[in-house]
């Protein structure tokens, strides 16, 4: 049961990250599109 909840938490940090990482990336993206504009 330990390990099944360890895996899982690991599994819901992974996605964490992943989402954090593409949510940085699209913000840099529309940064460094609208930046030039200003």
């Amino acid at each position: 049961l330990k390990g099944l909840f360890s895996t899982n938490l690991m599994a819901f940090s992974t996605s964490r990250l992943k989402n954090l990482h593409t949510y940085l990336t699209t913000s840099m993206t529309i940064l460094s599109f609208f930046v030039p504009m200003l």
